[in-house]
């Protein structure tokens, strides 16, 4: 939200949010005043304001109207369960956002700094390929926050680059997670 303000958005409920993997309807996102409507949706709400779906099977919106100005995925692409299905999920966003929308990711830091396939450097390859560009980005001790807009669309060629075919680091202890396209 201060990300937001800081571009100069103000809290006049001008933006529309789709906020996957919601667990609250009185979080940050829903109170600040710069987004309305902001649809809600999780794996398994049961909680009244939040709709049970999966992103992945949510229906592709018919035109511009149905489109958000704001995509957040807040420590949700770290819990899809494969490569594959992880860089689906990055393809998907395109569909949902406005051109020139926000897309909002957060990750275990782990996921970027300790892992034998991914790197800052490289997830923003790999978003900038898709059509993004990053525009803000910070560490905390544990996570990953980074503000991404789509300025274009995807590529078309260059899908090679981001298979599991390079180690950027190879040292014990380091994790697995990766991205694919």
């Amino acid at each position: 939200v201060q990300w937001l303000q800081e571009l100069g958005h103000r809290s006049d409920g001008s933006l529309s949010a789709l906020e996957i993997g919601s667990l609250s309807t009185e979080n940050r996102i829903s109170t600040c005043g710069l987004f309305e409507p902001v649809i809600r949706i999780d794996l398994e709400s049961s909680q009244p304001g939040i709709q049970k779906q999966d992103f992945m099977q949510r229906p592709l919106p018919k035109d511009e109207g149905e489109k958000f100005d704001f995509v957040s995925c807040s420590l949700v692409l770290n819990f899809v369960p494969t490569p594959i299905q992880r860089g689906q999920m990055c393809m998907r966003f395109e569909h949902f956002l406005r051109e020139n929308g926000y897309l909002f990711v957060v990750l275990p830091l782990p996921c970027i700094n300790h892992s034998r396939y991914m790197s800052k450097n490289h997830f923003t390859q790999l978003m900038e390929f898709l059509g993004y560009s990053m525009v803000k980005y910070h560490e905390s001790k544990k996570l990953c926050y980074m503000l991404l807009r789509r300025t274009s669309s995807k590529n078309q060629e260059g899908y090679d680059k981001f298979t599991k075919k390079h180690k950027f680091h190879d040292k014990p202890g380091f994790n697995n997670f990766c991205i694919m396209l």
